[in-house]
């Protein structure tokens, strides 16, 4: 079994923790002992943190809202989508902030 040390991503705190991977799939998880944040310990929300990724409600491609409808589109079609959105936005700040 493989444990990759990462931090739970539940709060700001930063505990640290090993998710537990058997073949290529998270199957738990166990607190760093020399974390010095966390110290060995994790709260019930760090213990679950692996099991969103098995819900069958969890998305795993890239949606865009069009006309209030979300459409499926790949990846790269959601990163310029993005791209030009938060460019439209960085213009916005720019011609307010002059006034």
């Amino acid at each position: 079994m493989q444990r990759i040390l990462t931090v739970c991503p539940h709060c700001s705190c930063g505990c640290g923790l090993y998710v537990l991977v058997e073949r290529g799939e998270a199957v738990g998880v166990m607190p760093s002992v020399g974390h010095p944040i966390s110290q060995g310990r994790l709260c019930m929300k760090g213990w679950t943190s692996f099991q969103h990724l098995h819900r069958a409600e969890r998305l795993d491609s890239p949606y865009i809202r069009q006309n209030g409808t979300l459409k499926r589109v790949g990846w790269e079609e959601a990163l310029t989508h993005l791209v030009e959105g938060l460019g439209a936005v960085r213009h916005l700040c720019e011609e307010l902030s002059r006034g």
